[in-house]
């Protein structure tokens, strides 16, 4: 690993308009060879994952085929290969065997939500233990009523708004045009 080149370039102070306006031509020219650099470097790297794919794809549906393949014979003859409780076998290259996956809870209706079945489960005698209720802040509610709040109400609920402010660089030409200051006659 390479050491990080020590930042030789220091730090600019700022004293005129002149000034400003320089650094910020320097900032937009940089800004937008960055973004074309950016731009052409992604375009090499989806040119590299595409020939990856490409060169990969032959070998990727051949292991597909065979793991298929495998599967298959292994289901078809599975009282054969895996006698008694046994799930795997091993083989001098590889292990194969079928793994129970952990236990999850799914629905008996496939297109019913989760939320519906808490809902129901809610109303059921021996099914309020398998709910769950998430509390959490509506803060559409609080932004859209911050005017209508009063500060002892903010106070009580330990609630604050905040608004912060960003400083922004956004540069608006097109090319690395620099641009001078306008004088007014």
């Amino acid at each position: 690993m390479s050491k990080k080149k020590k930042n030789t370039i220091p730090h600019l102070v700022l004293a005129t308009e002149d000034a400003l306006i320089g650094a910020i031509n320097r900032h937009a020219e940089l800004a937008l060879v960055l973004k074309e650099e950016d731009a052409a470097h992604e375009l090499v790297i989806a040119g590299l994952n595409s020939a990856h794919t490409n060169e990969t794809q032959d070998r990727r549906d051949e292991l597909l085929r065979l793991e298929s393949s495998i599967h298959l014979f292994c289901t078809t003859n599975r009282t054969t290969l895996f006698p008694g409780e046994k799930k795997s076998k091993e083989f001098a290259n590889a292990t194969i065997g079928f793994a129970l996956n952990p236990p999850s809870v799914g629905t008996v209706v496939p297109k019913e939500t989760q939320e519906t079945v808490a809902l129901r489960l809610d109303q059921l005698e021996w099914g309020e233990q398998y709910v769950r209720w998430k509390a959490t802040l509506n803060k559409e509610a609080l932004l859209r009523d911050r005017l209508k709040l009063t500060p002892e109400q903010l106070a009580i609920a330990g609630v604050k708004f905040e608004q912060d402010e960003k400083f922004f660089i956004d540069p608006v030409a097109k090319s690395a045009e620099r641009v001078t200051k306008e004088v007014a006659a």
